[in-house]
């Protein structure tokens, strides 16, 4: 597909660079990985991984691979445990890294793959380790590590994906290729080399095309006009091998075949139609060729007839197409080895020929919720190794999968109308029974022990659980989230010791295992729903425990926090406790606490031990009347309807700025705390300048040692960025904004060429809604117009987000008037300065859809950072010639002088 991007990118050549350690990934995620890639017509540079090192990879990065990763539109990079061990992973992210900043169109996307994304961010855990190691090994060269740590932040806090604990790796690598889509589709177009023809902009010149040269056709919809084609337009392309018209699933279809489509090459080998418009294909057209046929969101209803001849044909995927109502006899597929049918929703039925693709290896048909039952020759297939009916809501019957010798994966996830322990092969891996309707597991489970995920959560009647579950000696994860009958697992875990995640709820007091100490593996405990008394003093010697979460444990009652010197995430929601015990203070690795207590009236001053604490959510504690000292490496406070709140004592230690905050969010939201008294409310405000003056002080120094030093430089990169947010109660906007206005917009004039500086502003709206505002579904938009000097005209946007939108809290409503503070250090994407003669700022709130709220911005302020302080300011004159962009060596004052209109 790299020849059908951009080339505006210079040398360009590969889609996708790939960057993993092979240690513990590259036996199975990446080959899955790289086979659906190719599937997807998305190609890989090649990776030369000879010549190992300790960690099995090699020692340096060849000039060769770092050409490869400058050729490629976007890299991928997999953090695994092990990433951070290998000097070659951390020597590509280095050059990934540079690569982003440097090149236009290169583009980055992190996978979390079995890591928690706050180790590699906040560089924890193994990562943490590592570079540890790292630094005695080359501790005469501390700039090598230094960068290997900055690369990892930068890169590891970009938008990217995690693999959770009962999701599918099949699920993660589909979203991995829908993103790396989405990534590509974003670059301008061009034309496809070796006979292919590119048509990104009007596919009806294709007609004039119609030589015998042409070999494939590629248009991304997403940047297409609106297209009618003739029933007649490949009529004449007797060569075609690739048609592909690819879109987002959220799109509207722009192509449109108002009279029908009459005929498809037969040489046809892939035919990838995003939301094919018609019901059926042509009835003349000659599947021998065919190899993969991908229609999804389509209109299609049924496919070919059963005398068409299908030998070539390896994939089928139609999902979330919902009108198929049938499949035709699949034993005309002799070869099919994918058949991806997720959200068919008026599927009736798999027809028993399914049942002659001996080569078959993966059927998806989640979310097919006609579908009652499933043919029982699925039983015979032998080489199945997935196979997922995730949300078939009616679904009821499940063949026996025991002669299935070769199925790994297997998920009945929320098929609530199955009420038999389906039959599992010896090799089964992975199986997800959550809510389903069963109502005992056979002793036999402990025969499974191949078994690495076990999920029966929200399963309604699940009574008990066979202590045979005991001997699973490889299991990974067990899941039994709300499961209200269940009485407890004890008994159930004698050799549980690989067990890394267990989650839980249960009835009885005691229903928490008796050896639950023994669990040398274990990082993630959470207990929901449940009737536990205490923390068992057994949760103390769990050595490696990371992630500790009671949620609605009622009767809970704490024993002071003993030796979890390894636990880095606390969460206590709902429990009902009025106090914390004062031994929070000795859990030294925590990082994030989550508290959701109504009942709460204070919180440990201990709590300023904890040094590594980035995180405290303490939302909807109502009676919490003030706040301790907390750690000045605090990133996210959140005391969301702390409706009492009233003060913080030792604020002033959170406008530090620290240099590991570097390209990262920083958030301190008071939503609904309308006590805050007026001493901590103009702290709060006035912090927030400090801090972001801070962090200006800290790049602009970062800047020029950097100027001063041998390396090249890159004029236009900013790999400084921080994103700072604020939110409280109010409806004045602070008086260090020294640029105010009523209402929703402001025009700043200059009678003279001054610069702008984009990397200084910080934005402020005060907004209220007559309805209560929902926070998480919506974002405070600031449209940024700049009319420069030489009269072109610049669109820029800045917004206010909370970052922390995803929340275990649910929908949060801000009540009255509130005030938005917000910075972003580099909103701009090219340049960061301008001559400008006028500016032109407008504020309005939207919802995700991007419609604008019912909301009334009250009065909005822009400041330019620093301005009064004198930091790194240079003055340009009047007179000055050059055309922008302005290299970032030059700092100066901005906005001086102007006025309001």
């Amino acid at each position: 597909m790299a020849s059908s991007s951009s080339s505006a990118a210079s040398g360009s050549k590969y889609d996708v660079y790939l960057s993993f350690h092979g240690t513990d990934t590259g036996s199975g995620f990446i080959s899955h990985l790289v086979a659906d890639l190719v599937r997807n017509q998305i190609e890989i540079a090649p990776v030369d991984n000879t010549g190992p090192d300790q960690t099995g990879e090699a020692t340096n990065t060849s000039q060769v691979d770092l050409e490869k990763i400058e050729q490629s539109y976007v890299s991928v990079v997999v953090f695994s445990g092990s990433y951070a061990e290998s000097e070659r992973c951390l020597e590509e992210l280095v050059h990934i890294a540079e690569c982003v900043k440097t090149k236009e169109q290169m583009m980055a996307l992190p996978v979390f793959y079995q890591v928690d994304p706050t180790d590699v961010q906040e560089l924890a855990g193994s990562y943490g380790r590592a570079m540890a190691r790292h630094g005695e090994v080359f501790g005469r060269d501390p700039g090598k590590v230094e960068k290997w740590k900055r690369s990892l932040k930068e890169i590891s806090n970009r938008s990217g994906r995690v693999l959770q604990d009962i999701a599918t790796e099949a699920t993660l690598i589909e979203e991995i290729v829908d993103d790396i889509w989405k990534k590509l589709e974003s670059l301008p177009g061009g034309d496809l080399d070796d006979g292919f023809v590119g048509m990104d902009s009007c596919l009806k010149e294709v007609e004039s095309l119609v030589s015998e040269k042409i070999e494939g056709i590629s248009l991304d919809m997403l940047r297409a006009g609106e297209i009618q084609l003739s029933p007649e337009i490949f009529s004449e392309m007797h060569n075609l091998r690739l048609l592909r018209f690819y879109l987002l699933a959220s799109s509207c279809t722009k192509l449109h075949l108002p009279y029908g489509l009459h005929s498809l090459p037969d040489q046809l080998r892939l035919l990838h139609w995003t939301k094919y418009p018609l019901k059926y294909l042509p009835s003349n057209f000659c599947y021998s060729s065919l190899v993969e046929l991908q229609l999804q969101n389509s209109q299609i209803e049924q496919l070919w007839d059963s005398d068409k001849c299908l030998g070539s044909l390896k994939i089928i995927n139609l999902s979330n197409s919902t009108n198929l109502i049938r499949i035709s006899d699949l034993s005309k597929i002799p070869n099919l080895e994918d058949l991806k049918l997720r959200g068919c929703k008026k599927l009736e039925e798999v027809p028993p020929s399914i049942g002659y693709l001996r080569k078959l290896a993966s059927v998806t048909l989640d979310g097919c919720c006609e579908l009652q039952e499933i043919p029982s020759s699925l039983g015979c297939l032998k080489n199945l190794s997935f196979l997922s009916l995730a949300d078939c809501t009616n679904l009821s019957r499940v063949p026996s999968c025991s002669d299935m010798t070769n199925l790994e994966y297997l998920s009945l996830y929320f098929c609530p109308k199955v009420e038999e322990f389906p039959g599992v092969p010896m090799s089964i891996k992975k199986l997800d029974l959550s809510g389903t309707a069963i109502q005992e597991v056979p002793s036999s489970i402990g025969q499974f022990t191949r078994l690495v995920r076990l999920g029966f959560g929200y399963c309604p009647r699940l009574e008990s659980l066979p202590s045979s579950i005991g001997e699973l000696e490889n299991l990974e994860e067990l899941y039994l989230v709300g499961c209200p009958k269940l009485a407890g697992i004890r008994g159930c875990t004698q050799n549980l010791t690989s067990l890394v995640s267990l989650r839980m709820t249960f009835q009885d007091a005691d229903g928490l295992p008796e050896d639950l100490g023994n669990l040398d593996s274990l990082e993630e405990l959470i207990i929901v729903e449940s009737a536990i008394t205490d923390v068992p003093l057994a949760v103390s010697h769990l050595s490696k425990l990371k992630d500790l979460s009671l949620w609605k444990c009622k009767s809970v009652a704490f024993s002071p926090f003993a030796a979890l010197s390894s636990l880095s995430i606390l969460k206590i929601m709902d429990c009902g406790i009025s106090e914390i015990p004062d031994g929070l203070g000795s859990l030294t690795s925590l990082t994030e606490l989550h508290l959701r207590e109504p009942n709460l009236k204070s919180i440990p001053t201990s709590i300023k031990q904890l040094s590594n604490l980035v995180l405290l959510k303490a939302q909807g504690c109502k009676k919490l009347q003030s706040l301790p000292d907390l750690s000045p490496r605090l990133k996210l406070l959140d005391v969301y309807d702390c409706t009492s709140l009233r003060s913080m004592s030792g604020l002033g230690s959170l406008i530090e700025f620290h240099p590991d905050h570097g390209a990262s969010e920083e958030e301190f939201t008071f939503g609904n705390c309308f006590n805050l008294d007026e001493d901590t409310r103009d702290i709060i405000v006035g912090n927030a300048e400090l801090k972001i003056l801070r962090f200006l002080d800290w790049m602009l120094n970062e800047e020029y040692d950097e100027m001063d030093s041998d390396e090249e430089q890159h004029p236009s990169a900013n790999p400084f960025t921080s994103d700072l947010i604020f939110c409280l109660p109010g409806t004045r906007i602070p008086n260090w904004f020294e640029h105010q206005s009523i209402g929703s917009s402001m025009t700043i004039t200059t009678d003279n060429h001054r610069l702008l500086d984009l990397r200084r502003l910080a934005f402020c709206a005060v907004v209220v809604c007559n309805d209560p505002f929902a926070l998480e579904a919506s974002t405070i938009f600031c449209d940024l117009q700049v009319i420069t000097k030489s009269g072109r005209t610049l669109k820029l946007h800045s917004f206010h987000q909370s970052p922390s939108f995803l929340d275990d809290y649910g929908e949060r409503f801000l009540r009255s008037s509130h005030v938005f503070i917000w910075y972003h250090s580099n909103f701009c994407y090219d340049q960061s300065h301008y001559y400008f003669t006028e500016a032109t700022f407008e504020f309005y709130p939207v919802d995700w859809e991007g419609q604008r709220l019912a909301c009334e911005v009250m009065s909005c302020g822009v400041s330019t950072v620093g301005r009064k302080f004198g930091v790194r300011e240079v003055a340009f004159g009047d007179e000055e010639d050059d055309e922008e962009p302005i290299e970032d060596k030059f700092e100066v004052s901005l906005l001086k002088g102007l006025r309001i209109r």
